[in-house]
């Protein structure tokens, strides 16, 4: 996970974190963002765990299609990555 904190030009603070998602059958992945307030959504997730995602918005910034979090956004964790040390 990705955490990002900044200051808009207009002087408003804002932070975001971007979830990855991807395939096991492909390579190709898609980012999520999570805004601020909505952040706290993703706290338990970690690298390497299946997620199903409710009541996610997409739109297109500069050609590219995005997943955004919104106000109703929750997660489910449905397998949880561990690895075995020895």
């Amino acid at each position: 996970m990705h955490y990002l904190q900044k200051s808009s030009p207009r002087g408003d603070d804002w932070a975001r974190t971007d979830v990855i998602l991807s395939s096991p059958e492909t390579d190709r992945t898609l980012p999520m963002k999570f805004w601020s307030e909505q952040m706290d959504v993703v706290k338990n997730v970690h690298i390497g765990d299946r997620l199903t995602a409710y009541s996610l918005e997409t739109k297109e910034f500069q050609g590219k299609i995005e997943i955004n979090a919104t106000d109703e956004t929750f997660i489910e964790v449905i397998y949880i990555y561990c690895k075995l040390i020895m």
